[in-house]
């Protein structure tokens, strides 16, 4: 096997795993337009999952925000 052809095939696994893995957070309808279509909602993990990101944003721009003032002053 070449390895365009292993490339390709590591990405179609990768894309096909990733798609299972999103299935969980993403309630994508079968007539969705596309990946900005409002029909597309989250699901209850899904939504949790987005909460989860939001703290540790938070969290971690405080944490940045107080490193950045320390190497100021």
């Amino acid at each position: 096997m070449s390895l365009p052809s292993l490339l390709i095939a590591f990405l179609a696994d990768f894309l096909g795993s990733t798609n299972a893995f999103l299935s969980g957070f993403v309630s994508l309808p079968t007539n969705a337009t596309g990946p900005l279509d409002p029909s597309i909602t989250l699901t209850d993990s899904g939504v949790q999952l987005v909460h989860e990101i939001a703290r540790i944003a938070v969290a971690w721009s405080g944490t940045l925000a107080l490193t950045l003032n320390q190497l100021v002053h």
